[in-house]
């Protein structure tokens, strides 16, 4: 690869959980924040969050409202890290500096960055600063990455049937709870649930 690229960046395995820490920083002032931890991961090793729930975790947060502090940053950013529970120990993995896949979870506990982002790009005078928000709170991309995460534990030879046994009932017992929240089936913006539906039948047929 050095004969081809003048610099290689490499990402060595952190172990832990998904997390991440999010922010609306506009002319020096944190005007929303949020954040949540991954309960489901595709693949289940580590990946894209397919469950997750609100959260709070003050080192962390710390963390990476000191590393915006230090840049100056302005506008959204979406701090990842991996978060060791027994150690309490964390890392930073990557910084987005873009909406997140996520986003969902934090519209549906009132923290609305894109309309605190567009209050701000415009002048407008917005709501105070939103840094409050329930935790707890449950939501999940659930087809095709809900999916996905059950396929990865069934494809793992570590992983005893019986886990992802577990995690077949676990994913009937989540579809049928009401206070699970879905990425996909926001309010008023529905469309993209169902044609995420009806995409991946249409390619599990194409592929069997």
């Amino acid at each position: 690869m050095r004969s081809r690229f003048h610099k290689i960046i490499i990402q060595g395995f952190v172990s832990g959980k998904g997390t991440g820490v999010y922010f609306m920083r506009w002319n020096g002032v944190i005007l929303a924040e949020f954040a949540n931890l991954c309960i489901h991961e595709v693949p289940h090793t580590g990946g894209l969050c397919s469950l997750r729930e609100s959260w709070r975790h003050q080192k962390m947060r710390n963390d990476a409202l000191c590393k915006l502090e230090a840049m100056q940053w302005e506008g959204v950013a979406m701090m990842e890290y991996r978060w060791n529970p027994t150690s309490d120990e964390f890392a930073l993995i990557e910084m987005n500096s873009r909406f997140w896949a996520a986003l969902h979870l934090a519209l549906y506990a009132k923290v609305d960055f894109p309309l605190v982002l567009a209050q701000a790009f415009f002048g407008e005078q917005g709501n105070e600063p939103q840094h409050d928000y329930p935790e707890k709170l449950l939501c999940r991309w659930t087809v095709p990455l809900e999916i996905g995460h059950i396929r990865s534990l069934m494809k793992d030879p570590q992983v005893p049937a019986s886990q992802w046994i577990r995690a077949l009932f676990n994913f009937v017992a989540l579809s049928l709870n009401p206070r699970v929240r879905s990425d996909l089936f926001y309010p008023g913006d529905r469309a993209l649930y169902f044609r995420e539906i009806l995409r991946f039948f249409r390619d599990l047929f194409k592929a069997s």
